[in-house]
């Protein structure tokens, strides 16, 4: 009902522009703009794309980043599955048809990767626990190979028992993990154990980062590493609309759509790139996002440049739709 008598003074407001506002009646108004009015968002994720950060909608902020290489494994915090981080070069996994104490030789093994869906069928350890995982840690950011690891995951009452070794056995380790209902994952870097990642899952709507996209799953199932926003898999859903102008769209356009929770229904084809011109957004796509807090947005990227020309620096508007 507040934001119905706001809107009411608004719209009188609107029609008497001789008369003087006390303060608050021009209270109100202000507050519904701060509420309603168009935001301007922006994030960056470097221009060799090494970052990944977290946006808030409702409060318009970044509230987290992390270079991409910080982290190789993530565990869930409800339920019990793994999943990689496809945002470091060619980390790829592969599950290993033999005991602990055997030595793994890389190349006897296919290797294989996530896609950034959250189904767990997309997942290649997802939900394998109990068995010899080998990891190839993929690339620095300067192209060298990291190295690889074999892993055991064991899950019981909440935790994670993980053990980590060379692939011929030398310098095992042992990490503990624990579930934390507080965030989405915990995170594993397999040389040194734990570490922070994600900010806490109501504090975030959309991270921007590197991850993996097939192009043709049936006759050409190579991932390619793309650049674009993931949304939080804890309460954030998705549709897009690219056929009503941005400045048209309310709560009423929205009904009857279907959203998705799928990570990757915004992606990163909201931009191309041109060899003449670079990378050209497609500012006619319209996003309309369902918030962490239950609220109803609409987005669309204007830039993937910032103020200097500087790529990998996302620039959009969005717009809190009134109910």
């Amino acid at each position: 009902m507040r934001i119905i008598h706001l809107l009411i003074l608004f719209l009188l407001f609107s029609c008497q522009k001789e008369e003087k506002f006390t303060q608050e009646e021009l209270a109100g108004i202000i507050n519904l703009n701060e509420e309603f009015g168009l935001k301007l968002g922006s994030t960056s994720i470097g221009e060799d794309y090494s970052m990944q950060t977290y946006f808030d909608l409702g409060s318009n902020q970044n509230v987290g980043s992390n270079n991409k290489e910080l982290w190789d494994l993530g565990f869930s915090s409800s339920g019990a599955h793994i999943i990689l981080n496809s945002a470091k070069s060619g980390l790829r996994a592969a599950q290993i048809e033999s005991a602990w104490e055997e030595s793994i030789i890389k190349s006897d093994w296919e290797l294989d990767f996530d896609l950034p869906t959250g189904n767990l069928e997309d997942l290649c350890i997802g939900t394998s626990f109990e068995e010899t995982i080998l990891i190839d840690r993929g690339l620095t950011s300067s192209g060298e190979e990291i190295g690889c690891v074999k892993v055991w995951v064991s899950f019981e009452n909440g935790s994670y028992f993980i053990k980590v070794s060379n692939l011929d056995n030398s310098m095992e380790q042992e990490f503990v993990l624990e579930q934390n209902s507080i965030y989405n994952y915990v995170y594993l870097n397999v040389a040194i154990g734990q570490v922070s990642v994600a900010p806490p899952k109501v504090e975030w709507d959309l991270i921007f980062t590197h991850y993996l996209h097939v192009y043709d799953p049936e006759t050409n199932p190579f991932p390619y590493q793309v650049t674009g926003c993931l949304i939080n898999s804890e309460g954030v859903s998705v549709t897009e609309i690219g056929d009503i102008p941005f400045e048209e769209i309310n709560m009423q356009t929205t009904e009857g759509l279907t959203f998705s929770e799928e990570w990757d229904e915004i992606g990163f084809d909201w931009k191309y790139f041109d060899f003449d011109l670079g990378f050209i957004t497609l500012d006619n796509r319209v996003y309309i996002i369902k918030d962490t807090e239950g609220e109803t947005f609409k987005l669309r990227f204007t830039s993937f440049y910032d103020n200097n020309g500087v790529k990998g620096n996302p620039q959009f508007e969005f717009q809190k739709l009134i109910h």
